[in-house]
Parts: C-alpha cells; structure tokens; sequence
C-alpha cells in the first residue's frame, strides 16, 4: 500500500464503523506487538508466516471479544 499502511487502514475503518473487527496481518508480528502494546484500532495480529489454525485462533478472538462486548451494551443498565 503506498498511501497508507496497515494500522492507518486500521484507524481508518474503525472511524468509519468502530464495530468493524480488524486483524492485521504482519511479516512484524513480534515486533509489532512490542512496540504497539494495544493500539485500539487493531483487535488481533497475526505473524507472518501464518498457519490456518493461527488465522482461525485470531478470528476466533476476534469474534469471542465483539460478542462479548456486544452482550455488555444489550445488558448494561
């Protein structure tokens, strides 16, 4: 990508629809995730090379944390 890279895609969609899961995928992971503790606009990162299972751990996550806060709001008072 030459006019943004992936945490600026990341950023962007998540304006545009905070709700949207994002996981990015990174030949950095490691690194990545050192330097970028939590950045909000990112739910999962997944190393490259990357395994099917390891795909399907971080959709699973991602899936796990946006139903969960999904119930939080339906139940909050």
């Amino acid at each position: 990508m030459t006019e943004m890279n992936g945490e600026q895609l990341a950023a962007a969609l998540k304006a545009r629809d905070a709700a949207v899961p994002v996981i990015l995928l990174t030949g950095f992971g490691e690194i990545w995730r050192a330097e970028n503790e939590r950045l909000s606009a990112v739910d999962a990162v997944v190393a490259k090379p990357f395994s099917r299972s390891g795909l399907r751990q971080a959709m699973m996550q991602v899936v796990r944390a946006t139903s969960s806060e999904e119930h939080k709001q339906q139940h909050a008072v």
